[in-house]
């Protein structure tokens, strides 16, 4: 039992590791792409399927970790993730066998990705994370118990597995959360803008190098004009306000599939991808007209807010990378002549 017990531990935060590297810049499961809820899917039944592999059994019956991997899969990925992934870990018990236990097991699946949404909202709302998560494994452990004494035909031998299984839970679940927490921290650090909350331009970087090979990519550049005069005449904390100002409404106006950065002092991007010529307008009217709309109140005088955009789509045999120069040198266009610039392409 030890073995399988530390195998399943090595487990857990394996799967830690990996939903990490899916979206290594947050766990907020309300902005996870239609690509990341597949990945993060797929390795959860996989880490549930391995969990088993390694369980400590009576009769056909698994004794596992999977009571960790529910509550911190709940908790951080949501139920459009863990649902459908409890249901296929189900599902995959009956690869190890096909006995009575794993019909149990299906039936218990069924009640946990029904149930368990409702309890994690309830618990977010009434206590601390770390009771959400210890509410979370003490409810598994105990809609468990009366099927592992069916499925075993025994009584005590289960419950006493299933309590040391609930204490090493409680263990787990108070280091790993943790350890989960300050990794959101030091990736928030590195990838988010401290001062607007937007992402910064290591992300920008980044995701400019990773796709790449993408094909239908806008890549819109904007300036703040007259910045560096607010700076000086009204000192930086003017400036940082004005900044904080913008990427509020940047945020208003974020998607998931509209990725906006600061990428300098009063420099910003935004990367567009599969998205009609339509709606990227639409976009950018309803940001410059909610920019046109911050006031600054400095002294009795108020400032007000103007942009200058670079905006171009990605052509044919073109990188992303040529695609951000031409938008760049947009910019430079529409600083100088103090218009927007824009240049699209059909493609073919």
């Amino acid at each position: 039992m030890i073995v399988g017990l530390v195998a399943n531990i090595g487990i857990i935060i394996l799967n830690i590791y990996v939903i990490f590297k899916i979206n290594p810049s947050s766990l907020n499961k309300e902005k996870f792409t239609k690509k990341q809820i597949i990945y993060y899917i797929f390795f959860e039944t996989l880490a549930g399927f391995w969990l088993m592999t390694n369980a400590t059994t009576i009769g056909n019956t698994r004794f596992d970790l999977r009571l960790v991997l529910f509550s911190l899969g709940f908790k951080y990925l949501g139920w459009k993730v863990m649902s459908p992934a409890v249901l296929f870990i189900a599902i995959s018990r009956f690869m190890l066998d096909s006995s009575i236990a794993s019909w149990i097991n299906l039936l218990l699946a069924v009640i946990l990705l029904v149930t368990l949404p409702i309890l994690t909202t309830y618990l977010e709302k009434k206590v601390s994370p770390n009771k959400q998560l210890y509410g979370l494994v003490t409810y598994n452990a105990l809609i468990m118990s009366p099927f592992a004494i069916y499925s075993t035909g025994k009584v005590w031998e289960p419950l006493g597995i299933l309590f040391l299984l609930l204490l090493v839970s409680y263990l787990i679940i108070y280091f790993l959360n943790h350890a989960i927490l300050e990794l959101q921290t030091i990736f928030v650090g590195a990838t988010i803008d401290d001062l607007t909350q937007l992402h910064n331009v290591r992300m920008f970087r980044e995701v400019i190098n990773k796709q790449s090979g993408d094909k239908n990519a806008t890549v819109v550049m904007i300036d703040i004009d007259h910045f560096k005069y607010y700076n000086d005449q009204y000192g930086h904390s003017v400036g940082d306000q004005i900044l904080q100002e913008v990427g509020f409404v940047f945020h208003r106006y974020s998607t998931k599939n509209t990725r906006i950065y600061r990428i300098g002092g009063d420099e910003f991007a935004i990367l567009f991808f599969n998205q009609s010529p339509e709606s990227i307008q639409a976009f950018i009217s309803a940001v410059q007209k909610a920019i046109g709309k911050i006031e600054v109140s400095v002294g009795g005088e108020i400032l007000t807010v103007q942009l200058s955009i670079g905006q171009a789509v990605q052509q044919n045999e073109e990188s992303l990378t040529q695609t951000l120069q031409r938008a760049d040198n947009y910019l430079y266009q529409a600083k100088n002549n103090e218009i927007i610039c824009v240049c699209c392409c059909i493609f073919l």
